[in-house]
């Protein structure tokens, strides 16, 4: 198609992306938000006349057109560009009903770019809702929040501190247990749940896409525990740290699958811990587990 000159941190991204679009059938292709260069460097044709999902549209029924042209054509291939003009809102703002669609009915597969003030692409592909005992919504909002000071007795977190420290969102694309990164402390999420005889926790760790090549973006520890209701100590089952402006591989969703069947039947409580690297700026919107829940491998 020719030859596209950019700065290299630009280059990289976009060559990945339409090399990987290359490997797939030629199929239409959304790359949404805003990006149809993606569309024209991969030789593909649009999925339908919404080159651009912008959040300024006189059609009204644009976002429940987008989702008529993605119903009907399964096979097509759904790109989401990450790194939007920071002075307009989001897409799960601007174009909500699109947006949720894609959550409901698709997964983020793979990230290209990423790197810091570089592009950020992210292939989706479909996928069926996930299965299991969800832990945002309701089961979120019976949890507690603790705040978990390096050196100092932990403390619970009430009111808006605690909205500010963890709460119920949707990202790119999924819904999240978004958890804040503080600089000198932990954050602890924790659920009373009984297990089943097979029920694992699952979930995915990650930064949101969104924030992905910006700046500031700490290091992260995700860890999962247990306290039993016999008193007797906490036992850490899991922990990750990950880093995306240094790591290509911890760019994106990071499946987490922790065994609870030692518990079954057994009143517990699940600990969801999520620490930012020492002393670096608290983020509130960066860090997340991705569809937490329990789930049973029996369905």
């Amino acid at each position: 198609r020719g030859t596209l000159y950019a700065p290299a941190v630009h280059a990289h991204a976009m060559q990945a992306v339409v090399d990987a679009l290359g490997e797939r059938p030629r199929a239409p292709l959304a790359a949404w938000p805003y990006h149809p260069l993606v569309n024209f460097l991969a030789d593909r044709p649009a999925l339908s006349r919404y080159y651009i999902i912008w959040p300024v549209d006189r059609d009204q029924e644009r976002d429940a057109r987008a989702i008529a042209a993605l119903d009907a054509t399964p096979g097509a291939d759904v790109v989401y560009v990450a790194n939007q003009d920071r002075r307009l809102s989001s897409m799960a703002l601007y174009a909500a009903p699109l947006f949720q669609h894609l959550v409901e009915h698709y997964e983020a597969t793979a990230i290209y770019g990423g790197e810091l003030g570089g592009l950020t692409f992210v292939r989706l592909e479909r996928a069926e809702p996930a299965a299991g005992r969800s832990l945002v919504g309701a089961a979120l909002g019976a949890a507690t929040v603790a705040v978990e000071p390096v050196g100092a007795v932990p403390r619970l977190a009430m009111g808006d501190e605690r909205a500010a420290l963890a709460g119920e969102a949707v990202w790119p694309f999924a819904p999240v247990l978004r958890v804040a990164t503080l600089a000198d402390a932990t954050v602890a999420v924790v659920y009373r749940v009984t297990p089943d005889a097979d029920e694992r926790f699952v979930a995915a760790i990650g930064i949101t896409p969104d924030r992905i090549g910006g700046y500031f973006v700490p290091a992260v520890t995700f860890a999962v525990a247990v306290r039993p209701s016999d008193r007797t100590p906490e036992r850490p089952l899991w922990s990750r740290t990950i880093d995306v402006q240094r790591v290509v591989a911890d760019r994106g969703w990071l499946p987490v699958s922790v065994d609870l069947s030692a518990w079954a039947g057994q009143p517990i409580d699940l600990v969801l811990r999520t620490t930012g690297a020492a002393l670096a700026p608290p983020q509130r919107d960066c860090a997340g587990w991705a569809a937490p829940r329990l789930e049973s491998p029996a369905g």
